[in-house]
């Protein structure tokens, strides 16, 4: 116990002596990257129990925003035959998915289902598990370094298991944005544009957009901001190669309205205390009905509307399905043609280009190989040479520096418990001496018995001159002395039969 003391007494003072260390933790937070999208919880739209491309944009553990155009409207209301559920991933080492019954739908009051404008709705869900927990989204563009887009999908759908995440890096907006799409050049604050896109995973022939994204604000923090609202293809559809530009829901400006509709604070992120931004209640995007030619527009649940490969679903194939534990002796398997595909598709376009690669973000899935988890596919022309970059291998360096605190803390908890034994020793004899120095008159005093004095008052071997005897005494002058054999004398205390012939030549004699 008090070597333990010890140690946690050195590593609390080494933590004070280097900033930001702290045991059992990184030293300091580490820079955000795209990879912390694993850590975010993700939520998925299901309609009639089937998986849709409509992702949500978390709230909080009871409310979310999901784009209007993939509920089904009649009059401008909710179909109320249509059951709405979300799945949710819990975020990075989660016991797994839970599925939550959508209760309330708030769709915006100004949503255009023929331009998408104010594409979105507020649904609410029942909270399942008790723990409460809420996302900030990202208000202020301008301290924005890049933005993160993802995409989620599902592996199985009954079973609840995930697909690894797609994601993108990239702060690029395309020259063509306002060129074709009206809604956006009158709107061009409230829509993030790229082209970059994923593979559907019910026909490899299919693009689709991103479904979420997020902010990443340098140093350390990565804030969701915005939701997929609709894409347009020139002279084209979604499973065509043609040229494609998707367009995003910015929040920010809708947070004011969301809250208002779930009758609590929405939570948002601003780094300078400088930022104010309005609370508007009844915010709207500006109107423009003007249509461009040649040009398609798409939006809602891709996965009901585009064609489907048959082989790819009821359900789609596992990509990480279980070992067979007894394989076929063949050592060359025929190759399984259906095997559905996970990466994004090829830029379409020098744009595209522009932008940095597609990554699959390995999923955290209690069910994932965690083998295929620590990889990170691309899908550039250049992942071959990526491929082939020696590897770093070893602990990092936050590792590295944890031990070497351990070691000294260890070290330092020994050397204290040492000195602190020393001492508690040194206390002791003091004590014993001050007993002694106490009884330092017993030769005097009637009955004296030496069987009384503490050890280190007894006789030693100068046995002559503690009997008062001359110092070369004759052994004949001398008689035999017996102490009866006790415990507490040690043999250098003890007067043995054989003094020599001149007591005092040899101290015993022998």
């Amino acid at each position: 116990m008090v070597s333990l003391y010890g140690i946690c007494l050195w590593a609390s003072t080494l933590s004070a002596l280097l900033p930001g260390l702290a045991l059992g933790s990184s030293l300091s937070k580490r820079d955000a990257s795209i990879s912390d999208l694993i850590g975010f919880k993700g939520a998925i739209l299901l309609a009639n129990g089937k998986q849709t491309t409509c992702e949500a944009a978390l709230i909080d553990n009871s409310a979310a925003f999901v784009a209007a155009s993939c509920l089904q409207l009649k009059d401008g209301k909710v179909d109320s035959s249509t059951k709405y559920e979300l799945v949710i991933k819990m975020g990075d080492n989660s016991a797994g998915s839970q599925v939550h019954q959508i209760t309330t739908i708030s769709v915006h009051p100004k949503y255009d289902s023929t331009q998408y404008i104010n594409n979105l709705a507020v649904v609410q869900f029942d909270k399942g598990a008790k723990l409460s927990w809420k996302y900030n989204i990202g208000i202020n563009p301008d301290e924005w370094d890049s933005h993160y887009f993802a995409r989620r999908s599902l592996a199985n759908v009954s079973e609840k298991r995930w697909n690894n995440i797609l994601a993108l890096d990239s702060k690029v907006r395309p020259s063509d944005c306002a060129k074709y799409s009206k809604v956006f050049d009158a709107n061009s604050k409230d829509f993030l544009c790229n082209t970059g896109s994923t593979t559907s995973i019910y026909n490899k022939d299919c693009s689709l957009p991103y479904g979420t994204v997020y902010s990443m604000v340098k140093p350390t923090h990565v804030h969701i901001i915005a939701l997929h609202s609709h894409s347009v293809v020139v002279d084209g559809n979604m499973c065509s190669s043609k040229q494609k530009l998707h367009y995003y829901t910015l929040l920010r400006n809708y947070a004011a309205w969301a809250a208002k509709e779930i009758g609590r604070s929405i939570g948002g992120f601003v780094k300078s205390p400088d930022f104010k931004m309005k609370t508007n209640y009844t915010y709207s995007m500006k109107s423009n009905s003007d249509k461009v030619d040649g040009v398609e527009v798409f939006a809602g649940d891709r996965f009901a509307k585009d064609p489907v490969d048959p082989s790819l679903v009821n359900p789609p194939k596992d990509p990480n399905p279980p070992k067979d534990p007894n394989p076929p002796k063949d050592p060359k398997p025929p190759k399984d043609t259906n095997k559905p595909t996970n990466t994004a598709t090829k830029p379409t376009s020098k744009t595209d280009k522009d932008t940095k690669p597609t990554s699959e973000l390995p999923s955290d899935s209690d069910d994932d190989d965690p083998e295929s988890d620590s990889k990170s596919d691309t899908d550039t022309d250049d992942s071959q040479e990526n491929n082939n970059k020696p590897k770093k291998s070893g602990m990092s360096v936050t590792t590295i520096i944890i031990l070497v605190v351990l070691a000294l803390a260890a070290i330092g908890g020994g050397v204290w418990y040492f000195l602190y034994r020393k001492k508690k020793k040194n206390a002791e004899l003091q004590k014993q001496m001050e007993e002694a120095n106490a009884n330092d008159e017993w030769d005097g005093r009637e009955g004296y018995n030496e069987d009384d004095l503490p050890a280190n008052m007894r006789m030693t071997q100068d046995f002559g001159q503690q009997m008062n005897l001359p110092p070369n005494a004759g052994a004949t002058n001398v008689a035999s002395v017996y102490y009866d054999d006790r415990p507490n004398y040690g043999g250098h205390n003890r007067i043995t039969e054989d003094f020599g012939p001149a007591y005092g030549q040899t101290p015993y004699g022998r």
